[in-house]
């Protein structure tokens, strides 16, 4: 391959049940798409790009999505029987 920059045009069809990307206080999706490209008498090059995936479910259509749900939830704290040094 000549010296030079070169773009090689891919497509990957992703999962349709793939949760959208998602950011929370308590954890996240993110997707990510890796690429090398392998050089046998050098060093690999490497890239990685961060990309958005938006659901194409519709949640209308689903009918657990309207049924209310209930969590409770119940903490104690005992001071005297966590260590402390």
């Amino acid at each position: 391959m000549p010296e030079g920059r070169h773009e090689v045009p891919f497509s990957y069809t992703l999962a349709k049940t793939l949760p959208s990307s998602f950011e929370g206080e308590y954890g996240y999706i993110r997707y990510t798409c890796k690429a090398t490209c392998e050089r046998p008498w050098d060093f690999d090059i490497s890239s990685k790009k961060a990309f958005t995936v938006v659901g194409i479910e519709d949640l209308n259509e689903d009918p657990k999505v309207e049924q209310q749900k209930k969590f409770n939830f119940e903490f104690a704290y005992l001071p005297k029987l966590i260590n402390r040094k």
